[in-house]
């Protein structure tokens, strides 16, 4: 992979504190968009948008994977999940990630 000279500035704070609602429809929006791809497809073409997103922006991978496991945990929830990344949890495994 070739770096880029330059990294795209990410407000670390914004990131770290993010609004549980916007990225659930965030979420609810991209995985809407991939839905009727093969499941192989959606996991590599998910996995490669993290890993670019995490290069360009200079913030370490796990950083962001830290940061997003903090946005969708819910400690009242019996999943340790917020209702929105719950719902999402179940459509994955009875519609979208389902075997043929």
């Amino acid at each position: 992979m070739t770096k880029r000279s330059t990294k795209v500035l990410v407000d670390r704070d914004r990131l770290m504190n993010a609004n549980r609602k916007e990225v659930g429809d965030s979420m609810v929006a991209i995985f809407d968009r991939i839905q009727g791809w093969a499941r192989e497809k959606q996991l590599l073409a998910m996995a490669s948008a993290f890993v670019l997103l995490a290069d360009t922006s200079g913030i370490p991978a796990q950083d962001i994977f830290a940061a997003s496991k903090n946005v969708m945990y819910d400690p009242m929830t019996s999943t340790g999940l917020a209702p929105q990344f719950q719902a999402m949890r179940f459509h994955l495994n009875t519609d979208v990630l389902v075997k043929d």
